[in-house]
């Protein structure tokens, strides 16, 4: 696996591993056996853990059964009591708001997502502070983005950030802990809610976009949304966004801004493969960096549930047209083979749509002699 699931969470990193599993068949198995053991150890979905556990070959064990019987008496002696404290608090509305936000959280680790959403919904309709809304609007964000729900998670962003700007305003502490809690952050301050904020948006904004790419996350309060958008992953998406634009000037200038960006440097300090990629280019080093470049596809892009294998072959084409372009650029005449030995076989069908395109400084290249 590419080592995103590292740092990733809850269902995000469920999710990950199953898409790992479908379409990577070497690390099928492992991924799995992975997902299983997390979702026993950290979740309540025992439909969906007896899926994995079938879909990777696991033997039915008493110790699964014993925790099949515990989870399932766990589970509702929990949701009975919650239920039972909502009746008793209806006229109570502060009471009755934090009730329905631990429902919310109850059934969204049951994977029971569209009931999780009723009742952050229901929280935010009691709520009477921008405190309350903000809190309800971090549960239908983590919800939405549990279950995937890209379009969800951008509408309810907006809503979610001019709270917390007002909050910002305001210099509002009050009720701040809840905040904190229903975004289990227990000590974070309004920035790390921005952060966390901001990484439920790349991720659905990479989820849905097709043309251009959603600008990248490089911030210092990455350890507030570790869980959500792991650092390699983050770094990645840096990448892709600095080298998949035209013109050749503007990728040069995108290369070095995230070159420089402390958080990029920091994450890339252990694992360099990103900042490879970007350094190679800025040099030239074609050979380095095209290797590079197909290696981090095969192993990170088409792993990513965001990116998907589709469109993962995509932005390699998209990127292997944008360096051929790039390159071209500095000569009068480039061989039509010697660019064929750098970018593969694929080479004259990009030149003839860079000609289409209007890319003049890649019409020599498709007259130069083979070598």
């Amino acid at each position: 696996m590419s080592g995103w699931e590292a740092t990733l969470g809850g269902w995000t990193r469920v999710r990950y591993l199953l898409h790992v599993a479908a379409v990577a068949p070497a690390q099928r198995e492992a991924a799995l056996v992975e997902a299983a053991a997390y979702m026993q150890a950290h979740l309540w979905d025992a439909d969906k853990l007896r899926s994995v556990r079938c879909e990777a070959g696991m033997p039915n064990e008493a110790a699964w059964d014993t925790w099949l019987a515990t989870t399932a008496a766990h589970v509702h002696e929990e949701q009975e009591r919650l239920l039972a404290d909502l009746a008793a608090s209806q006229h109570t509305p502060e009471r009755a708001r934090r009730i329905h936000c631990l429902l919310g959280a109850h059934f969204r680790r049951r994977g029971a997502f569209r009931a999780a959403l009723e009742h952050y919904e229901s929280a935010r309709e009691y709520g009477i502070t921008n405190e309350h809304a903000l809190a309800s609007y971090v549960g239908i964000l983590q919800t939405a983005h549990d279950m995937g729900d890209a379009e969800r998670v951008l509408l309810c962003y907006e809503q979610a950030h001019t709270m917390l700007r007002a909050l910002e305003r305001s210099h509002s502490t009050e009720g701040w802990q809840l905040v904190r809690d229903v975004a289990g952050l227990p000590d974070a301050s309004c920035e790390d809610v921005a952060a966390r904020l901001a990484a439920w948006r790349l991720v659905a904004q990479w989820t849905l976009c097709r043309d251009a790419l959603p600008e990248p996350l490089l911030s210092e309060h990455s350890d507030a949304y570790a869980d959500l958008l792991g650092p390699a992953q983050g770094a990645w998406y840096a990448v892709l966004w600095a080298l998949c634009v035209h013109p050749p000037s503007v990728q040069r200038a995108r290369a070095a801004q995230v070159l420089q960006d402390a958080s990029f440097r920091q994450y890339t300090d252990v694992a360099r493969a990103p900042r490879d990629v970007l350094s190679t280019y800025l040099v030239s080093d074609w050979p380095s960096c095209i290797a590079l470049v197909r290696d981090a596809h095969a192993s990170a892009w088409r792993c990513d549930p965001a990116i998907g294998v589709q469109r993962a072959d995509t932005l390699l084409h998209t990127l292997l047209t944008r360096l051929i372009e790039c390159h071209v650029q500095a000569y009068t005449c480039v061989p039509l083979a010697s660019l064929s030995r750098l970018f593969g076989d694929s080479v004259p069908r990009i030149l003839l749509d860079l000609i289409r395109s209007g890319a003049r400084t890649c019409t020599s290249s498709m007259c130069a002699p083979p070598i």
